[in-house]
């Protein structure tokens, strides 16, 4: 029952999706996020949308998933993500970054492509920092965002603990601006 969408950025990355539609579809989606991709996603949770009419929507983020890096680079003994964020904060762009931009391509997917109205998102850990900084710039369809296992800060007063999420979580000079609850807030 699952559709497998390749969606291309206009930066020519790929984005892959598994769609579902409920039988009695009335326009609302959810997208449901995991730093480990599609794969992550509770397959309870899954039905639990579908049951209740929404269009399930399971994407693999930049970086996670089927566009996870291979070789001796898809876990690094550092820390997750560890090879691919450093890169990224190098040329100066983050993980959540490219997620928003991967969140603002399904929304337009799903929009365009599927008659979709409204749009929820479930994100777990990293990913959710991604969707409510989506939140905060999106214009479109966005209608909740509920976040699990998400920091609520990006201050921390010991190390116990502060080794929960990967290299992805990392924002140079978030601290500077506010913090996750501006964020939320803004959200």
């Amino acid at each position: 029952k699952w559709n497998k969408v390749l969606l291309e950025s206009s930066a020519g990355r790929l984005v892959p999706v598994l769609i579902q539609e409920p039988e009695q579809y009335s326009g609302s989606s959810i997208v449901l996020l995991s730093p480990e991709g599609k794969d992550g996603v509770d397959q309870q949770l899954i039905q639990e949308r579908l049951d209740e009419g929404y269009m399930v929507v399971l994407p693999d983020l930049y970086g996670t998933g089927e566009t996870a890096l291979s070789s001796g680079y898809a876990r690094d003994e550092i820390a997750e993500f560890h090879t691919l964020s450093r890169a990224e904060i190098w040329l100066g762009k983050t993980m959540i970054g490219k997620w928003v931009e991967d969140l603002y391509l399904i929304e337009q997917h799903l929009k365009k492509e599927h008659g979709a109205n409204t749009l929820d998102i479930i994100a777990a850990k990293e990913t959710g920092v991604a969707a409510l900084s989506f939140a905060v710039f999106h214009n479109g369809l966005l209608n909740t965002v509920m976040i699990d296992q998400t920091p609520v800060t990006y201050l921390f007063d010991e190390r116990e603990g502060i080794d929960n999420f990967s290299m992805a979580i990392h924002l140079p000079g978030l601290l500077e601006w506010g913090d996750l609850s501006l964020l939320t807030a803004l959200s």
